[in-house]
């Protein structure tokens, strides 16, 4: 009989602490605000993380910054990633960068691929935390491997130049191109001109062409002066074959 007694009063535990998100779609901004500010006093992290982005973006109430960081403190204090990621952002806005190192580390410990990269960047940058090239590859690195492109282009800078990390070209090729499969403009650019000078792999204006056009669709705007330079070393046979392979490429990463 007791063991029964306990079971339910587990299962009842349970279910009170099973809790919807405060925000409803359905719902008027002013109800939603209601809504997650009730469950936000009484503890609710991801109603207390819901009402901070409301306050940051002013939706069913005026903008408010203090308020914002106030209640992404207290979600983040319950170990809320997202809300930790934005806090560590929003001082960083505010330019006390060492609050937003602490808030950015405890986010990228919990693998928020954003979260690692700037905090990468902290350290590349020296900002709220002392320089050091070497822990910026190893944050850039977990955000690179989680598939972040920003964090893969940024790998392959510093193995280009050799920050933090000892100088690779076939470690830098290899970070370029896989932010530039997910589209990064400037890597595409960087593969141009890898394969311009033939850096680590065999000289191909063909290849190098073809990535300048592909950075160039992607917005990089240095990539069409490059694209210029390159073809007047190549044939127009060459410069038609490095258009149809920068077509294809395109086509498929539709």
């Amino acid at each position: 009989m007791n063991k029964v007694f306990l079971i339910a009063i587990t299962f009842v535990l349970f279910i009170s602490n099973v809790h919807a998100s405060c925000y409803d779609k359905k719902l008027e901004d002013s109800a939603n605000f209601t809504s997650c500010q009730e469950g936000g006093e009484k503890g609710l992290m991801s109603d207390q993380y819901n009402l901070a982005r409301m306050y940051q973006f002013g939706v069913g109430v005026a903008p408010d910054s203090k308020q914002a960081v106030y209640w992404y403190e207290k979600a983040a204090k319950q170990g809320h990633v997202k809300a930790q990621f934005n806090l560590g952002l929003m001082y960083n806005k505010e330019q006390n960068d060492v609050q937003a190192v602490e808030w950015y580390r405890k986010a990228a410990e919990q693998g928020h691929l954003n979260a690692q990269f700037s905090l990468g960047l902290m350290y590349g940058s020296g900002q709220g935390v002392a320089q050091d090239h070497k822990q910026a590859v190893e944050w850039y690195r977990k955000a690179a491997e989680q598939g972040l492109d920003r964090a893969q282009y940024t790998l392959g800078n510093m193995y280009d130049q050799g920050l933090g990390v000892v100088q690779d070209n076939q470690q830098s090729l290899e970070w370029y191109n896989k932010a530039a499969e997910q589209g990064h403009a400037k890597a595409q650019y960087n593969l141009g001109v890898v394969y311009t000078n033939g850096k680590g792999v065999t000289q191909d204006n063909v290849i190098a062409y073809m990535w300048l056009v592909i950075a160039s669709s992607y917005g990089d705007k240095i990539a069409l002066s490059g694209k210029e330079s390159v073809a007047t070393e190549m044939t127009a046979e060459q410069i038609s074959e490095a258009e149809k392979l920068a077509k294809e490429w395109m086509a498929k990463h539709q």
